[in-house]
Protein backbone atom coordinates (compact mmCIF):
# COMPACT_ATOMS: atom_id res chain seq x y z
CA UNK A 1 0.00 0.00 0.00
CA UNK A 2 3.06 2.57 0.98
CA UNK A 3 4.85 1.72 -1.96
CA UNK A 4 1.27 2.69 -4.59
CA UNK A 5 1.20 6.04 -2.24
CA UNK A 6 4.46 7.04 -3.43
CA UNK A 7 3.39 6.36 -7.13
CA UNK A 8 0.69 8.08 -7.01
CA UNK A 9 2.75 10.84 -5.01
CA UNK A 10 5.48 11.04 -7.91
CA UNK A 11 3.08 11.00 -10.57
CA UNK A 12 1.02 13.56 -8.97
CA UNK A 13 3.91 15.82 -8.42
CA UNK A 14 4.90 15.30 -12.16
CA UNK A 15 1.42 16.19 -13.55
CA UNK A 16 1.74 19.86 -11.37
CA UNK A 17 5.58 20.26 -12.45
CA UNK A 18 5.79 19.68 -15.84
CA UNK A 19 2.80 22.27 -17.39
CA UNK A 20 4.36 24.62 -14.63
CA UNK A 21 8.30 23.98 -15.84
CA UNK A 22 7.16 24.46 -19.69
CA UNK A 23 5.75 27.48 -19.34
CA UNK A 24 7.71 30.77 -20.20
CA UNK A 25 7.28 33.45 -17.90
CA UNK A 26 6.14 36.71 -18.87
CA UNK A 27 6.12 40.23 -18.05
CA UNK A 28 2.55 40.46 -18.57
CA UNK A 29 1.10 37.90 -16.54
CA UNK A 30 0.81 38.16 -12.31
CA UNK A 31 2.00 34.92 -10.70
CA UNK A 32 -0.99 35.28 -8.60
CA UNK A 33 -4.60 36.16 -9.35
CA UNK A 34 -7.22 36.78 -7.15
CA UNK A 35 -10.26 35.36 -7.15
CA UNK A 36 -13.45 37.65 -6.21
CA UNK A 37 -17.34 37.00 -6.72
CA UNK A 38 -19.93 38.76 -4.57
CA UNK A 39 -22.43 35.63 -4.38
CA UNK A 40 -22.55 32.32 -6.44
CA UNK A 41 -26.22 30.51 -7.04
CA UNK A 42 -25.97 26.89 -7.11
CA UNK A 43 -28.99 24.08 -8.38
CA UNK A 44 -28.46 20.46 -8.38
CA UNK A 45 -28.63 17.24 -6.86
CA UNK A 46 -27.29 14.46 -4.93
CA UNK A 47 -27.99 11.14 -5.16
CA UNK A 48 -27.24 9.02 -2.16
CA UNK A 49 -25.69 5.27 -2.85
CA UNK A 50 -27.57 3.45 -0.56
CA UNK A 51 -31.32 4.21 -0.75
CA UNK A 52 -33.66 6.22 -2.79
CA UNK A 53 -34.07 9.16 -1.08
CA UNK A 54 -32.42 11.36 -3.35
CA UNK A 55 -32.69 15.55 -3.19
CA UNK A 56 -32.69 18.86 -4.54
CA UNK A 57 -30.27 21.20 -3.60
CA UNK A 58 -29.85 24.54 -3.77
CA UNK A 59 -27.35 27.03 -1.92
CA UNK A 60 -25.67 30.65 -1.89
CA UNK A 61 -22.46 31.30 -1.24
CA UNK A 62 -21.49 34.98 -0.05
CA UNK A 63 -18.81 37.13 -0.83
CA UNK A 64 -16.03 34.40 -1.95
CA UNK A 65 -12.19 35.28 -2.34
CA UNK A 66 -9.84 33.70 -2.80
CA UNK A 67 -6.45 33.09 -5.10
CA UNK A 68 -4.81 31.29 -7.63
CA UNK A 69 -1.23 30.51 -8.59
CA UNK A 70 -0.91 31.55 -12.57
CA UNK A 71 1.80 28.71 -12.99
CA UNK A 72 0.99 25.75 -11.03
CA UNK A 73 -3.09 26.24 -11.06
CA UNK A 74 -3.37 25.68 -7.62
CA UNK A 75 -6.29 27.75 -6.17
CA UNK A 76 -8.60 28.38 -3.53
CA UNK A 77 -11.37 29.78 -2.60
CA UNK A 78 -12.84 31.06 1.08
CA UNK A 79 -16.61 31.91 1.80
CA UNK A 80 -17.80 33.39 5.43
CA UNK A 81 -21.26 32.54 4.59
CA UNK A 82 -23.24 29.69 2.73
CA UNK A 83 -26.85 28.72 2.82
CA UNK A 84 -27.61 25.09 2.10
CA UNK A 85 -31.12 23.86 1.48
CA UNK A 86 -31.98 20.33 0.72
CA UNK A 87 -34.92 19.04 -0.83
CA UNK A 88 -35.79 15.39 -0.45
CA UNK A 89 -38.10 13.52 -2.69
CA UNK A 90 -40.01 12.17 0.72
CA UNK A 91 -40.92 16.20 1.18
CA UNK A 92 -38.47 16.51 3.96
CA UNK A 93 -36.67 20.01 3.42
CA UNK A 94 -33.01 20.83 4.86
CA UNK A 95 -32.30 24.09 5.33
CA UNK A 96 -28.29 24.86 6.89
CA UNK A 97 -25.95 27.84 7.42
CA UNK A 98 -22.45 27.25 7.15
CA UNK A 99 -19.62 29.88 7.71
CA UNK A 100 -16.41 28.14 6.97
CA UNK A 101 -16.36 27.46 3.55
CA UNK A 102 -13.57 26.72 2.04
CA UNK A 103 -12.68 24.79 -1.44
CA UNK A 104 -9.10 24.21 -2.56
CA UNK A 105 -8.68 23.05 -6.70
CA UNK A 106 -6.29 22.84 -9.73
CA UNK A 107 -6.77 24.05 -12.95
CA UNK A 108 -3.71 22.95 -15.19
CA UNK A 109 -4.30 25.14 -18.15
CA UNK A 110 -5.34 28.42 -16.23
CA UNK A 111 -7.65 30.16 -18.79
CA UNK A 112 -11.49 31.69 -19.81
CA UNK A 113 -12.49 28.16 -19.72
CA UNK A 114 -11.07 25.67 -17.35
CA UNK A 115 -11.50 22.22 -16.16
CA UNK A 116 -10.32 19.95 -12.73
CA UNK A 117 -10.20 18.66 -9.42
CA UNK A 118 -11.53 20.13 -6.82
CA UNK A 119 -12.22 19.66 -2.69
CA UNK A 120 -14.45 21.83 -1.05
CA UNK A 121 -15.71 22.18 3.06
CA UNK A 122 -18.38 23.47 4.61
CA UNK A 123 -18.02 23.44 8.38
CA UNK A 124 -18.84 25.47 11.25
CA UNK A 125 -22.72 24.61 10.14
CA UNK A 126 -25.81 26.37 11.92
CA UNK A 127 -28.88 24.15 12.13
CA UNK A 128 -31.89 23.76 14.01
CA UNK A 129 -31.22 27.10 15.30
CA UNK A 130 -27.97 26.10 16.94
CA UNK A 131 -23.67 24.91 15.87
CA UNK A 132 -23.57 21.50 14.78
CA UNK A 133 -20.35 20.43 15.78
CA UNK A 134 -20.24 17.10 14.49
CA UNK A 135 -21.67 18.27 10.69
CA UNK A 136 -19.71 18.92 8.58
CA UNK A 137 -20.23 18.94 4.14
CA UNK A 138 -17.01 17.35 2.11
CA UNK A 139 -17.11 16.98 -1.70
CA UNK A 140 -14.45 16.03 -3.91
CA UNK A 141 -14.85 15.84 -7.51
CA UNK A 142 -14.09 17.39 -11.19
CA UNK A 143 -15.13 21.36 -11.67
CA UNK A 144 -15.32 23.21 -15.23
CA UNK A 145 -16.48 26.41 -16.51
CA UNK A 146 -16.20 30.04 -18.00
CA UNK A 147 -14.42 33.10 -16.20
CA UNK A 148 -13.16 36.19 -17.04
CA UNK A 149 -9.83 36.56 -16.43
CA UNK A 150 -8.79 40.21 -16.01
CA UNK A 151 -5.55 41.17 -14.95
CA UNK A 152 -4.74 39.72 -11.69
CA UNK A 153 -8.20 38.88 -11.06
CA UNK A 154 -10.77 36.06 -11.96
CA UNK A 155 -14.38 36.95 -12.47
CA UNK A 156 -16.22 33.41 -12.70
CA UNK A 157 -19.37 33.05 -14.72
CA UNK A 158 -20.58 29.64 -14.78
CA UNK A 159 -19.85 26.14 -13.69
CA UNK A 160 -20.64 22.53 -13.48
CA UNK A 161 -19.50 20.07 -10.90
CA UNK A 162 -19.79 16.68 -10.20
CA UNK A 163 -18.27 14.25 -7.80
CA UNK A 164 -18.99 12.54 -4.61
CA UNK A 165 -20.26 14.49 -1.47
CA UNK A 166 -19.97 13.24 2.11
CA UNK A 167 -22.57 14.97 4.48
CA UNK A 168 -23.44 14.06 8.27
CA UNK A 169 -21.60 10.59 7.04
CA UNK A 170 -23.37 9.56 4.49
CA UNK A 171 -21.75 9.40 0.84
CA UNK A 172 -23.26 10.59 -1.78
CA UNK A 173 -23.49 11.03 -5.60
CA UNK A 174 -23.18 15.39 -6.59
CA UNK A 175 -24.22 17.13 -9.51
CA UNK A 176 -24.67 20.76 -9.50
CA UNK A 177 -24.72 24.32 -12.08
CA UNK A 178 -23.10 27.48 -10.15
CA UNK A 179 -24.05 30.79 -11.36
CA UNK A 180 -22.30 33.78 -10.16
CA UNK A 181 -24.57 36.98 -9.88
CA UNK A 182 -22.35 39.04 -12.40
CA UNK A 183 -23.72 36.45 -14.97
CA UNK A 184 -27.08 37.28 -14.02
CA UNK A 185 -26.75 40.83 -14.17
CA UNK A 186 -25.13 40.39 -17.47
CA UNK A 187 -28.26 38.39 -18.91
CA UNK A 188 -30.82 40.74 -17.47
CA UNK A 189 -29.59 43.98 -18.63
Amino acid sequence: MKKITKYILVFTLLIVAVPAHSMQPSSRLPDISFNISLADFSFGGIFPFSNDNNAFEFSVSALRFGAEHFWTGLGMWFSPFTFLSWRHSDGNIRRNFSFINIDFYWVPFPDSFYFGPFFSLNYFILSDGKIQWNKHVLTIGMQGGIRIPLHGLNLPLISLETGVRLIDKNINYHFSVKLNILLLYLILH
